[in-house]
């Protein structure tokens, strides 16, 4: 092998993959002509779900496109079902090989399970790995003991207990704001208007759920692992001065959704609606219109707020933890069990369970009626 001054490590090409969006068997050659036009690419990989199934070599589009074939015509009779394939665990000096064994300028990489990842070309070989070796999208999740963090198969940051007692945080938090919304209830008068009465029952226990996120240090934790999911994604380093300057609010975070549900279940089932099928069409049509901006400032006010330095640095230590796990696996893309499993969220679960099994016991304590659990 000819010196490269490269550890062994940096000689994977795992950090040298540039992604490149697929086409699928049932796509028409004017896809695949679209494609190539903008990118200039020697081929389009095809796929089936995940799985390659094989490339279009720019040169037979071009015979397709000369010999006047339909543009609305499918591309299966032009693939090319044994192209240059490598595993993303190759070194350069095997990419080498078969570059110059199959006198193509490129070569599809695909995961040990045949998922397709992407292609490398040629002088991709002479590329310096690392930084640029990033999962696309990342989820987290903050946690009293810091910072979670997933690519939906691999992760980072803290471990199973934590997600346990974030469960464990929001089921309590939501318990709280029952009782205490039960207490006020108690305590109004006889003759309370009917729609103080709802607002006391159907708003007081959100609200004081959210007030309670607020103060807790779980915004703060909150903040910090949106900003650094943040610099993960518009590829930023990692450096406490850089991901400061990212912002709190994210597109894909929870809160968005939860917002959303509670402003289509608060349409539907206020005093003024007639639940119908055209009545929940419309409360439908109202909440896409509303959710995504109320959940950014429910995002901002609510439930993030600016980190404290030991969140940005556990955000940032759980985020070089999944970038080193990302660059070393051969395995990028996940499946349903494990982006599950990644999720948290069957832990999460169980948290929430386990102070959902103690809530009758501290109702009863507390003198509170079964009446109260209707609320949770």
């Amino acid at each position: 092998m000819q010196a490269t001054g490269l550890t062994s490590e940096d000689d994977r090409i795992i950090d040298l993959i540039r992604p490149m969006a697929p086409l699928y068997r049932e796509s028409s050659i004017a896809a695949a002509l679209d494609v190539l036009r903008q990118t200039n690419a020697d081929l389009v990989p095809i796929v089936d779900g995940s799985m390659l199934i094989g490339v279009l070599w720019a040169s037979d589009a071009r015979t397709a496109l000369l010999e006047n074939v339909s543009m609305s015509a499918p591309l299966a009779p032009f693939i090319d079902a044994s192209p240059p394939m490598m595993s993303s665990g190759a070194t350069r000096e095997e990419a080498r090989a078969v570059l110059s064994a199959s006198g193509r300028p490129v070569v599809v990489i695909r995961d040990p399970d045949g998922r397709y990842l992407g292609v490398l070309r040629t002088l991709d070989l002479y590329s310096t790995p690392g930084q640029a070796a990033r999962p696309a999208m990342v989820g987290g999740m903050a946690t009293p003991l810091g910072v979670y963090l997933t690519n939906g198969s691999l992760t980072g940051g803290v471990k199973g207990l934590a997600l346990i007692l974030t469960g464990m945080a929001m089921s309590a938090m939501l318990l709280v704001g029952v009782i205490v919304t039960a207490l006020v209830y108690r305590s109004l008068p006889l003759g309370t208007p009917g729609w103080v009465v709802s607002a006391v029952i159907n708003l007081l226990p959100v609200a004081l759920f959210f007030l309670q996120v607020r103060l807790s240090p779980i915004a703060a934790t909150h903040g910090a692992e949106h900003m650094v999911v943040h610099a993960i994604e518009r590829g930023e380093a990692l450096r406490p001065e850089i991901v400061r300057r990212m912002p709190r609010v994210h597109p894909r975070c929870g809160t968005n959704l939860a917002i959303g549900a509670l402003v289509f279940t608060g349409l539907v089932q206020g005093l003024w609606w007639s639940l119908n099928e055209a009545g929940a069409l419309v409360a439908l049509i109202m909440t896409m219109a509303v959710w995504r901006p109320l959940g950014n400032f429910a995002q901002k006010y609510v439930t993030t707020r600016e980190p404290r330095e030991k969140d940005v640095e556990s955000a940032i230590a759980a985020a070089n933890e999944l970038l080193s796990k990302y660059r070393s696996s051969e395995r990028r893309i996940p499946g349903l069990g494990g982006r599950l499993a990644a999720s948290g969220l069957p832990l999460i679960l169980i948290g929430s369970m386990i102070v959902m099994a103690i809530a009758p016991y501290i109702i009863g304590l507390i003198g509170l009626g079964e009446d109260t659990l209707k609320l949770l």
